[in-house]
């Protein structure tokens, strides 16, 4: 696979990075002054995370300046555990970070104003949600939005969407361009109770299949088991390939997955004719954050900006690894 390239029209447009149309770098450049920050607080007022990223792409987590040291020292990768495992320092490469300021021009940042349907109540939200604060000093301009994440309009989805992208910029970059050694991505179909496809990826490259299930010798059918009857490795990618496939992630704004069982209603055009019994399972496991997961039916035709879109966009470009390599 020489890259992974956006497979569909109904995604490009929601996941492509416009450098273009920026205004906020002059010539091109990130100045020194830059700083990005995202708090995330409590309904009751009481801060419970914060980020930033400076000038040079680098993190820095006040509320948890030692959240490395406190870590898992046992982690399974490919159902091995490692002991004392390296964890990588999230670190923004200048092109990202350009990326970055770029999503901030996408939602005309520095023109949004305070969020006064919300206050007035002319949008439906409920209550006891959480805010997101995000904030932006460029050029010697600083800006402060926020945005209470109970309400569901136009503007919450965009920030929203801002937020996740500013935090799911700590999970997927590093210093070097390294790849966590934690790193496994697990990639599962099933029917029912049946698991029809099983393969997990490992930050080396390594492609390991599970088998579950066997064909009959006398009716010539197929006979599945509840665990698997076989592993093998399968194929391997180069490290380029997992960080295209890193970067797809990204793309997708995957981290707003925590365990996530997606249904008709996370954006699915055709409700009525989904196919309720065959699911495709998506489950990553990075660096410094508890793993990500979802679901989806399979035939969900995905609307634009929705958790379903988001899904079957890194669904089908799994799919497209998996079949270039002759897998599935």
């Amino acid at each position: 696979m020489k890259s992974i390239v956006i497979l569909s029209l109904l995604f490009s447009t929601f996941f492509v990075f416009d450098i273009s149309a920026q205004t906020l770098l002059i010539k091109n450049e990130i100045p020194d002054d830059l700083l990005i920050t995202l708090t995330k607080d409590h309904y009751r007022n009481r801060n419970y995370f914060e980020m930033s990223i400076n000038s040079n792409g680098e993190f820095t987590f006040p509320k948890n300046p030692k959240f490395l040291a406190n870590l898992p020292r046992e982690v399974y990768v490919l159902g091995k555990p490692i002991k004392n495992p390296k964890y990588l320092k999230p670190k923004l490469s200048s092109e990202k970070l350009k990326q970055l300021v770029a999503e901030f021009e996408k939602v005309d940042f520095f023109s949004l104003t305070e969020d006064t349907a919300f206050k007035t109540g002319k949008i439906p939200c409920s209550t006891h949600a959480t805010t997101d604060i995000i904030s932006i000093t460029i050029n010697g301009q600083t800006k402060e939005v926020s945005n209470y994440l109970g309400c569901s309009s136009k503007r919450n989805r965009l920030l929203r969407n801002l937020a996740e992208r500013i935090h799911g910029a700590s999970i997927w970059n590093y210093e070097n361009n390294e790849i966590p050694e934690v790193f496994e991505i697990w990639y599962r179909v099933t029917d029912a109770s049946k698991i029809e496809q099983d393969f997990t990826i490992n930050g080396e490259g390594k492609i390991v299949k599970k088998f579950f299930w066997e064909i009959d010798a006398k009716s010539g059918q197929k006979l599945y088991a509840s665990y698997p009857l076989k592993t093998k490795t399968v194929g391997k990618l180069s490290k380029i390939q997992i960080k295209e496939l890193m970067d797809e992630f990204e793309k997708a704004v995957f981290s707003t997955f925590r365990y996530s069982l997606l249904t008709k209603y996370s954006g699915c055009i055709n409700e009525a004719g989904l196919n309720e019994h065959k699911r495709a399972h998506i489950n990553v496991q990075m660096n410094h954050i508890a793993q990500m997961y979802a679901s989806l039916y399979k035939d969900c035709k995905p609307k634009p900006e929705t958790d379903a879109a988001k899904f079957e966009y890194i669904n089908t470009v799994i799919k497209k690894l998996l079949k270039d390599n002759k897998l599935i």
